[in-house]
């Protein structure tokens, strides 16, 4: 599974993610279900309301980023 790391950009600071969460690609997981439960999972407890969350796969590249 690929990993991908969930960086967290409060007002004041930005949070580095440097363990990672190895996650299904959603686009080619053979159980899309469970692959985006997995993903809402990882996604509700990185949330909280002022925060941007920006999401990177291994090599750095910016995949999503989304400010709540």
């Amino acid at each position: 599974m690929p990993r991908y790391f969930f960086h967290i950009r409060t007002e004041k600071r930005l949070f580095w993610d440097r363990t990672g969460f190895d996650l299904p690609d959603l686009w080619n997981a053979a159980d899309a279900e469970m692959a985006a439960a997995l993903w809402n999972e990882v996604m509700t407890k990185q949330l909280d309301l002022g925060h941007t969350v920006i999401v990177m796969d291994k090599s750095g590249k910016v995949l999503f980023v989304s400010a709540f």
